[in-house]
């Protein structure tokens, strides 16, 4: 219960995710721990009566008889580890070579994440195309895009479903019958419209059940100054010479902040008021209706046809308007003549302003990307080439005198590193108030310095269980770790508190800790092997969205296994060092 109490107090999105948990594990065991003074002995007392008689007619004597096999064998193997003192010492250079080793060098190869997505069943893809001016010149590029899918993947995909929301923006959500095959599908489509040209393709995944968490991006480069039209410039030279240096396939821009290209209808007004002088009349408005019949239908009524009701709607042929010149030739009628529409305005192409994003005063524009799956196992090597490419571009390019253009990499991960910092105290405060009270428990620093060595253990085998299956570092491994040192402590404390009690009544060492071993390494195996098999199915990722809690389960029983094995035997046999140490320094003084 303790190691959850700093949790309440962390802020921001580790309080979010994790803050509601611990205040639910504290009060659930504070109610056990009451039950299990109370009411636990209580029945327990009842029922003694009948132990007896059950035991007998209940006995599952193979089982029981494996057991004390494998508890036989541990007291027996304890037994010649604390005899064979080369055997220790080494041991405990290995284990301290080992933490040194794994600390040094796992934790910056594991990926991290906020928390793991479930596994997701659809994929996403936008379509964007600047060019466009027709919606069905979009809608061509939709069904070209399906007619790519279909014929790459096939069965792969079990349906499609697409929107095209404007000339220049349409969507396709691709329906996977196995969601194992995801990333080989995503990676697949990413490479497949890698080299078209008409349209710019982007993916990501879809699940209804997946929580609104931030998954931010791998890199990012922040491009500040006072002139948006330079910043424009430099970032798009800076996207070019990336994408040209193949460092990198993903690159993400913000379309809401850039300088968008619009044709506008500019009136003559010169003209109009020269004919709506005379006898003619001609509105800006009646231009405006007749422009938007190319890109939207009108409605003008229904028609009664074959006893069905059926809306008609009026609307320019398409063919005859595929660019800007065709557009010009739209006819307006002006009394009883028809006049193109370029003789009484034009299109012009304008630069629209971008909506700009202000941090700090500075207007800031943005380009960042994600690691594809492939490119996962080498995103260190390719962090540090992205790293020097910035420092080349920005000593290579030009920059305007009046207004210059600061380029920098910045933390694309800044709220991940925030919660994991947060995690990291919290498990530090966690670790100081388990001492705290197994300090006031046996009065003695050296004790309680012994029972937390469990905990490197554990971490050391959390380390190593999620770099072997390919886990993530995440809130929810961080959540593991902390359940871990609850586990790995109350197994440390079993064994010394015993030991301890039992020199203290004057049975020899070696004798207190075989004792000791003997009747406590059945609660201790027990305890923690229906803890690794209770988790054990969120390890496997078990279920619908099990993948969120997967991380968890493997810090858990990885780090479990690890730390069951160096406290069986490293702990009595550090406790026999000092008490007998203790012995003869009590003896020397005598």
């Amino acid at each position: 219960m303790i190691v959850f109490i700093p949790l309440v107090f962390t802020s921001d999105l580790s309080y979010a995710i994790l803050g509601d948990l611990a205040k639910a594990v504290i009060y659930s065991h504070g109610l056990s721990l009451l039950i299990a003074m109370i009411l636990v002995p209580t029945i327990r007392i009842h029922l003694a009566q009948f132990a007896g008689s059950f035991a007998e007619k209940h006995s599952i004597g193979t089982l029981d008889r494996a057991l004390e096999r494998l508890y036989n064998g541990y007291c027996k193997g304890l037994d010649f580890f604390l005899r064979k003192s080369s055997l220790k010492y080494f041991s405990y250079v290995f284990i301290s070579a080992a933490l040194v080793l794994v600390t040094l060098t796992i934790p910056s190869r594991l990926k991290r994440e906020i928390i793991a997505k479930p596994e997701s069943p659809i994929i996403f893809a936008n379509i964007n195309s600047i060019t466009n001016v027709q919606m069905s010149q979009m809608e061509e590029l939709v069904a070209k895009f399906e007619r790519m899918v279909s014929d790459k993947f096939g069965s792969l995909i079990s349906f499609m479903e697409s929107g095209t929301n404007s000339p220049n923006y349409a969507w396709v959500a691709l329906h996977l019958p196995d969601k194992k095959k995801f990333r080989y599908v995503l990676e697949a489509a990413q490479e497949m419209t890698k080299a078209e040209s008409e349209a710019t393709y982007s993916y990501w995944p879809f699940n209804p059940s997946e929580l609104p968490i931030p998954n931010p991006p791998d890199w990012k480069v922040a491009f500040k100054g006072n002139d948006v039209e330079q910043q424009q410039l430099m970032r798009d030279a800076f996207r070019i010479a990336l994408l040209d240096s193949q460092i990198v396939e993903d690159v993400q821009e913000d379309t809401d902040r850039v300088f968008d290209n619009r044709l506008l209808l500019q009136l003559y007004e010169e003209k109009i008021d020269l004919l709506n002088a005379g006898t003619l009349r001609v509105l800006p408005s009646d231009l405006a209706q007749i422009a938007s019949l190319v890109t939207d239908p009108i409605y003008v009524g229904d028609l009664a046809l074959n006893q069905k009701v059926k809306p008609i709607y009026l609307k320019y042929p398409t063919d005859f308007t595929q660019s800007v010149e065709e557009l010009g030739a739209l006819p307006v009628p002006v009394g009883d003549r028809i006049v193109p529409l370029r003789a009484l305005a034009e299109f012009k192409s304008s630069k629209v302003a971008p909506t700009l994003q202000r941090i700090n005063g500075e207007n800031v524009f943005t380009l960042a990307g994600s690691l594809m799956e492939k490119e996962k196992a080498r995103e260190r090597e390719i962090l540090t080439q992205f790293s020097q490419f910035v420092k080349d571009f920005n000593a290579s390019t030009p920059q305007s005198a009046a207004s210059p253009v600061s380029i920098e990499q910045v933390d694309a991960k800044v709220e991940l590193s925030k919660a994991l910092d947060e995690l990291l105290l919290a498990i530090g405060i966690s670790i100081f108030l388990i001492f705290v009270v197994i300090l006031i428990q046996f009065s003695s620093v050296v004790h309680s310095l012994i029972i937390l060595l469990a905990i490197p253990f554990g971490i050391l085998g959390v380390f190593v269980s999620l770099y072997v299956f390919n886990s993530t570092l995440s809130l929810n491994s961080g959540l593991g770790v902390i359940l871990l040192v609850g586990i790995t402590v109350a197994n440390s404390i079993m064994l010394v508190e015993m030991i301890v009690r039992l020199v203290d009544s004057g049975v020899s060492v070696q004798e207190a800790i075989m004792e000791t071993a003997r009747k406590r390494v059945r609660p201790i195996i027990m305890t923690s092997l229906t803890t690794i098999l209770g988790m054990l199915p969120i390890a496997i990722g078990y279920g619908d969205g099990g993948t969120v809690l997967q991380p968890l389960g493997i810090a858990v029983c990885g780090g479990l296994w690890v730390s069951l094995i160096f406290t069986l035997f490293i702990i009595p046999a550090l406790e026999m060092s000092y008490l007998n140490w203790r012995k003869k320094s009590q003896e020397a003084r005598v």
